[in-house]
C-alpha cells in the first residue's frame, strides 16, 4: 500500500526534478546556488546534482539534521523567522527554496539575498 509520505516524496521529487535542470544548466563558468534547508527531504537530491554540474553550493538551514554540514557544501546557520543574518551581503545565481510552503515565511528570506536571478518572488 502506499502511503501519503510516498506520494509526497514522489510528487516532491517530480517537482524539484523538473525545476532544477533549467536552472542549474544556465551558465558555463562558475556558478553559485544557496539551498534553503538543503539537507532534508529534497535538498540532498538537489545538492548532489547541483555539485555533479560543478555549482559552488552552500546551504542555509538551522544546522539540525547535518550538524557538520555536507562534504563540499558551505553551511550558513541561521532560520528563516527572523536569524538571516549570516545571508547579509552574499549573493548567489540561484536561490532554491526546497522548503517555501508559506510567502510570508519566504519573502524576507529571499530578501536577504540582495542580488539573484530569475527570481519568481514578487
Amino acid at each position: 500500500m502506499t502511503t501519503r509520505r510516498a506520494v509526497l516524496q514522489i510528487g516532491a521529487w517530480a517537482a524539484a526534478s523538473a525545476a532544477a535542470p533549467a536552472a542549474l544548466a544556465t551558465r558555463a563558468t562558475a556558478k553559485t546556488i544557496v539551498i534553503l534547508g538543503g539537507t532534508g527531504f529534497v535538498g540532498p537530491h538537489l545538492t548532489q546534482e547541483a555539485l555533479r554540474r560543478g555549482w559552488r553550493v552552500t546551504h542555509f538551514n538551522r544546522g539540525k539534521r547535518a550538524a557538520g554540514g555536507v562534504a563540499g557544501v558551505e553551511t550558513l546557520i541561521g532560520d528563516r523567522k527572523g536569524q538571516l543574518d549570516s545571508l547579509r551581503g552574499r549573493s548567489w545565481d540561484v536561490v532554491l527554496d526546497d522548503t517555501g510552503y508559506i510567502p510570508t515565511c519566504c519573502r524576507p528570506t529571499c530578501c536577504r539575498a540582495p542580488r539573484f536571478r530569475g527570481s519568481t518572488t514578487s
